[in-house]
């Protein structure tokens, strides 16, 4: 029961400060984050009904922002495995008259919604241009792991 209970608490910890990114993340004078290339962070508590080892990410940035232009410039292709967790990987492009730069947060999430692991990658497109991007993380995954674009600056 005090299991059932934690993930609950993360699960509204989650919700709560995807609401909040949802609300303040749009604004032009919002800080950009420290780039973080490739990381995560997984030691919550054992998700229930999940293979031994699959648990919620904490330390999920919560400092994310979100450029409307840009976020419409980057798509998500391909969510996957790796041999040490997942990878989220899809292409930029850029429609701007100059070289553009783009911080791109992506949540890995199980069915429920829950945040299991997180990435952040920087990519750069040239104008009127394509470029592939690819953020991967190393974390015991759940086999039906999604990928989530949070945000891209």
């Amino acid at each position: 029961m005090r299991q059932h209970t934690t993930t609950n608490l993360v699960a509204v910890a989650i919700a709560a400060t995807l609401a909040a990114v949802a609300l303040t993340g749009c604004s032009p004078d919002t800080p950009q984050p420290t780039p973080t290339t490739n990381s995560t962070r997984s030691a919550g508590p054992q998700l229930l009904g999940q293979t031994p080892g699959v648990s919620g990410a904490i330390d999920v940035p919560t400092e994310i922002t979100n450029d409307a232009n840009k976020r419409a410039s980057v798509t998500l292709q391909k969510c996957a495995a790796t041999k040490t967790g997942w990878q989220a990987s899809g292409k930029i492009k850029n429609t701007g008259k100059t070289t553009g730069s783009y911080f791109i947060t992506v949540f890995f999430t199980d069915t429920h919604g829950t945040v299991v692991g997180w990435s952040q990658v920087r990519a750069e497109a040239a104008s009127e241009k394509g470029e592939l991007w690819k953020a991967a993380a190393t974390f015991t995954a759940p086999s039906d792991t999604t990928c989530a674009i949070a945000g891209v600056s």
